[in-house]
């Protein structure tokens, strides 16, 4: 759209908009835009400022239908760093040559509207005198009389803004142009928090305030595009962290307080107490089931690490049903996220992979990427730790894209695998104290252990393992009040209840290398509860979530550092870089059957993914797994007799507390939860687990899914861009900000030939496809997962069989499914959830009508609404979906309650009660031919009346009667004959045939576009389902099917189609 660069003769104060907007929402920027052209104080100056950086619409395709505002509609790019301040100073410096200094600059934002008096009242409070004002506000949804506007602050001062915004925002705020010019317009620094920082910055101005009481502004929060004020943006957490980071020498210390707690409670942000940017930035991801182990991990981070690094905190509460407080510590910026309600807590692997991508995308934002420590929240950091942090942070030769931290206190294994050992120590102790006098001084062995511990230093406290084990005794060393053989003996004896537990009384991990200096190993191929990132493309590799045969398998941090290293090429190195770890499950969760079996299962399927997976000379993976598991197996065995004799070993002390840990043990360890271990362990040596599981950690294995070469696909109304995946088997078409949606529009659609490529009109899937993209370019933002799946995922040549099969014996597709023998459907959505989640898609609402869809991907852990989709229909498909709808799909037709449409004017009705008035051309009882079913019908009531029968015969019959009356009383003789649901379907073929008939002429479609917003009805003597009757009853529906598609074809959308219907039909 030209822009007119000319100098505007004032006479009376000018008044300009600024409508902030990054395209993707064209149905609400147009209801922004018809909003300020019914203002009754008409703007002089309409402002877009596009955020290019955004943009996914061409501006073409969106810009027909504005208000042309007589020539004052500007449009200007923002050329400048994507985000809302830097395009709104985009408009200001438009403006410059354009406006004096006393015009007024009211902001609107593109997902908002005034009330037809807004610039009046405003331009109102600055005649006297304003040259800031504010406006109440209301939500959609609120704006009923019983319900009184929002209403901003009397008066204005800083500490108001500081603490949070008291209800002014761009939608409700005009300034006068020299005073914002004054204030250097708008923070570009701040991807967030624009309106309270130009405020306070309005405030130390002297700004004359003001409240416009008669003006409302509709702040909208009923669509489902994300805004700057979403809970867990990113855009939300920069903008409070740049705010706090600039604004904090400001608040007063109740001030700060109060601000941090606001941001907390709303969303989910802690910008802590002390200023800190200053220092060297340190992230630390975490994630957390249990609030006070979340605490205890913050609050030491707070003593030793605030002090040294500017730390920000990424916490993922994997745990809704708890309550998580806000945290005492004071000096940590701490950024937290929390899964969907509906999807609960996640599967480690699931949550390790939810947390590293907002780990990455929060990297990506910072202009140098920050070193990254991934800390379990069972652990606690020290002052030894933090100074080691620090050499390995500045050290150059560092030789390791991360390195891993050393264990210091607890085990992360399951409690079985030490057990052994702990029970042999335990009777070595009892006896080595029970041979010394009580008061004598407990003789300190601390140098003996050490010594053949570090000799086996991976396998000292685990006895399970296949490799090595020492044949060794842990002696207990001495430790406060625990001076004397007797308090030694007192102490051990008091504390048995530990083993059973889980815990360890002996052989906590234990650091080896020098305690007050760094220490880098040898590269590894493992990771852990601790590891520092150092190089940030790390944070792209996947996290495998393997399906195993005891759900989804563990060791999937152990996983990713093989993939880390041996597909990507990043090199891990081991470290001494040491942090506690305590753990504080209780005795079901360690001991438990659960537990160990699902650490066992990750054990083998990682050791054998060791060997195969891209090891030169290694074994097969389902060999290696066969024989791991089949070791393991054998290995248990062996490994319960030895626990069974140490118990009887221990029972011959005949002491009374430690035969009561042996009765717990012997009820944990019975015969049940052996079998069941071993049972679980079997399932690794099947052929066809080694398969899946191999298969599944391939796919992770893959080029990164979401960095494909991609491509523009030009349509009429959007660009989408396609791009393949799964060696071609999903193509993605996608449009807009995906990740940065609420919930994105996705359409899985699996091929379909016969109807998309050769045009078969038996079958819904090209018309479910067309509707799926249409809906998609209407919201701006979705994806279509075209999935190669003919047939229902047996393929084309069994898709031709059933079709066949079809035909000869009149069956439906599932009785043809049945008599050959085939599944009704054996499509699988693995691969379509794995794509989402590399997309940033957590939650989304899928557009289909088949239940099991949504399930699939709800198993896969994503959280997904449903939106029924409904398109065109020939008469041809009609009996194939009443056998989907028959077989589980949701409501395939159209139902009444589709039809409805937003702002209709009932005020002045169109009645259509024949066919020779105005807008008699919308009856379907109009002399209009259409083209249908590769045959011309005289009339749209002609082709509805046939759609009734399923007798070729009776169907020519009503084709060739001579008048749309005469068809309609040929179908009500043959009443008795109509097809099984019609009543189901009328409504479908009804609109379908309507839709139709507009497209093949485009003269009635101008016609119906033409009655604006106006109510449509169709008059009836008789019928009150079509029609309303003259006394008013009736459900109107031919007329809600006219209002319904003027809404969705009115937009010129199908002018390229109706041309070509028309030739079409003047052809024939």
């Amino acid at each position: 759209m030209p822009v007119t660069n000319y100098l505007i003769e004032f006479t009376m104060r000018k008044s300009a908009v600024i409508i902030p907007s990054s395209l993707r929402r064209p149905k609400l920027l147009q209801r922004a835009l018809e909003h300020v052209a019914r203002q009754s104080r008409a703007a002089d100056l309409v402002v877009i400022a596009c955020d290019v950086g955004q943009q996914d619409s061409p501006v073409a395709d969106l810009a027909g239908s504005w208000p042309d505002f007589d020539g004052a509609l500007h449009l200007v790019a923002n050329s400048d760093a994507p985000g809302l301040s830097n395009t709104l100073n985009t408009a200001l410096r438009h403006l410059e040559a354009l406006l004096p200094d006393d015009a007024i600059i009211s902001l609107l934002d593109d997902d908002d509207y005034w009330s037809p008096n807004y610039l009046a009242a405003i331009e109102a409070q600055f005649d006297a005198g304003a040259d800031f004002v504010a406006a109440p506000f209301l939500h959609p949804g609120e704006d009923d009389p019983q319900r009184p506007a929002r209403q901003p602050p009397d008066a204005i001062a800083p500490d108001l803004f500081l603490v949070g915004n008291p209800g002014i925002s761009n939608s409700t705020m005009s300034i006068s142009f020299g005073l914002l010019r004054e204030i250097g317009g708008w923070n570009g620094a701040l991807p967030s928090c624009t309106d309270r920082d130009a405020c306070l910055r309005l405030c130390r101005a002297g700004a004359r305030y003001r409240v416009a009481k008669g003006a409302t502004a509709f702040i909208d929060r009923t669509h489902q595009t994300p805004r700057l004020t979403d809970r867990g943006g990113a855009a939300k957490f920069d903008g409070l962290e740049v705010f706090h980071d600039q604004w904090r020498d400001a608040m007063s210390p109740e001030v700060l307080a109060a601000s941090r707690a606001r941001a907390f409670t709303l969303f989910d942000y802690d910008p802590g107490l002390t200023l800190g940017n200053t220092r060297q930035p340190l992230v630390i991801a975490t994630m957390s089931v249990n609030p006070l182990l979340l605490e205890r991990l913050l609050l030491s981070l707070d003593r030793h690490a605030a002090a040294r690094f500017d730390v920000t905190v990424i916490a993922l509460r994997n745990n809704p049903a708890e309550t998580w407080p806000a945290s005492a510590a004071q000096g940590l910026k701490i950024r937290y996220f929390s899964p969907p309600k509906a999807r609960g807590v996640l599967k480690i692997a699931e949550a390790r992979s939810f947390l590293q991508d907002k780990v990455r995308a929060y990297v990506e934002s910072r202009p140098a990427a920050p070193p990254v420590w991934f800390l379990d929240d069972d652990f606690t950091v020290d002052d030894a730790a933090i100074t080691k942090l620090g050499e390995a942070i500045s050290a150059p030769n560092r030789g390791a894209d991360a390195i891993l931290g050393q264990y210091v206190g607890d085990s992360p294994n399951a409690a079985l695998s030490g057990l052994l050992f702990e029970l042999q120590d335990l009777k070595a102790n009892l006896e080595w104290l029970d041979g010394l006098p009580a008061e004598a001084t407990l003789p300190d062995r601390r140098a003996e252990n050490r010594a053949w511990m570090a000799e086996f230093a991976d396998t000292f406290h685990y006895a399970l393992s296949l490799d090595r084990r020492p044949d060794r005794i842990a002696w207990l060393e001495p430790r406060a009040e625990m001076d004397t053989a007797g308090q030694a003996r007192e102490w051990l004896v008091g504390n048995l209840e530990r083993l059973s537990r889980g815990n360890s009384l002996f052989r906590d991990l234990r650091g080896f290398g020098n305690p007050s200096a760094l220490e880098l190993g040898a590269p590894s191929l493992h990771r852990g509860g601790t590891i520092v990132i150092f190089n940030p493309a790390m944070l792209t590799v996947p996290f495998p979530i393997i399906d195993g045969p005891n759900g989804s398998v563990r060791r999937s941090d152990m996983m990713w550092a093989l993939l880390a290293t041996r597909k990507f090429g990043f090199t891990i190195r081991r470290s001494n870089l040491e942090t506690l770890h305590r753990r504080e499950q209780g005795t079901g969760a360690e001991l438990g059957l659960r537990k160990t079996l699902d650490e066992l299962i990750g054990s083998c399927v990682f050791n054998s993914l060791r060997q195969s997976f891209l090891a030169p000379g290694g074994p097969d993976f389902a060999a290696a797994l066969h024989a791991r598991a089949t070791a393991t197996i054998g290995r248990l065995a062996q490994y319960f007799g030895e626990i069974d004799n140490a118990l009887a070993a221990l029972d011959r002390l005949e002491i009374p507390e430690v035969s009561h840990l042996t009765r717990c043990l012997r009820g944990l360890l019975d015969d049940s939860f052996r079998s069941d271990l071993t049972k679980g362990l079997r399932a690794l040596t099947r052929t066809e687990t080694a398969s899946r599981i191999a298969e599944q950690f391939e796919a992770f294995a893959q080029p990164n899914r979401s960095s494909q070469p991609s491509c523009q696909l030009i349509r009429p109304r959007s660009r989408m861009t396609l791009t393949s995946h799964f060696n071609d088997t999903i193509q993605l078409l996608r449009l807009g900000d995906l990740a940065g949606a609420e919930r994105p529009l996705i359409r899985m659609h699996s091929s379909c030939q016969f109807s998309e490529v050769f045009g078969a009109t038996d079958c819904d899937c090209a018309n479910q496809l067309e509707a799926a993209m249409t809906e998609i370019e209407a919201r701006g933002c979705g994806a279509i997962l075209y999935l190669v799946q003919e047939g229902r995922g047996h393929g084309l040549r069994d898709k031709i069989r059933i079709v066949d099969r079809m035909r000869e014996a009149q069956e439906t597709t599932y009785e043809a499914c049945d008599a050959l023998g085939l599944a009704h459907d054996i499509r699988t959505y693995d691969h379509a959830a794995t794509l989402l989640r590399d997309l940033g898609v957590e939650r989304l609402r899928l557009l289909g009508n088949n239940p099991s869809k949504a399930q699939a991907l709800r198993d896969q852990g994503l959280d997904v609404s449903e939106r029924r989709l409904s398109g065109t229909i020939s008469f041809e498909s009609l009996d194939y979906l009443a056998s989907k709808k028959a077989h589980g799909h949701r409501e395939i037709f159209l139902r009444p309650e589709g039809l409805a449409v937003a702002g209709i004017d009932g005020a002045d009705p169109l009645i259509i009660d024949s066919t020779r008035g105005r807008f008699g051309e919308l009856s379907n009882f109009a002399p209009y031919p259409i083209f249908a079913q590769g045959l011309v019908w005289r009339s749209s009531e002609h082709f509805y009346q046939a759609c009734k029968f399923a007798m070729p015969g009776l169907r020519d019959r009503i084709r060739r009667a001579a008048t749309p009356a005469d068809a309609k009383a040929i179908a009500h003789a043959h009443c008795d004959q109509m097809i099984a649901d019609w009543e189901d379907m009328r409504l479908s073929v009804m609109y379908s045939t309507v839709r139709l008939k507009l497209k093949q002429h485009p003269e009635i479609l101008e016609s119906l576009v033409s009655t604006g917003h106006r109510e449509i009805i169709e008059r009836s003597n008789t019928d009150s389902f079509w029609g309303k009757l003259r006394d008013g009853r009736g459900d109107n529906c031919f007329g809600r099917i006219l209002m319904l598609l003027r809404h969705e074809l009115g937009s010129g959308e199908t002018a390229r189609d109706t041309q070509r219907s028309t030739s079409l039909i003047e052809g024939v």
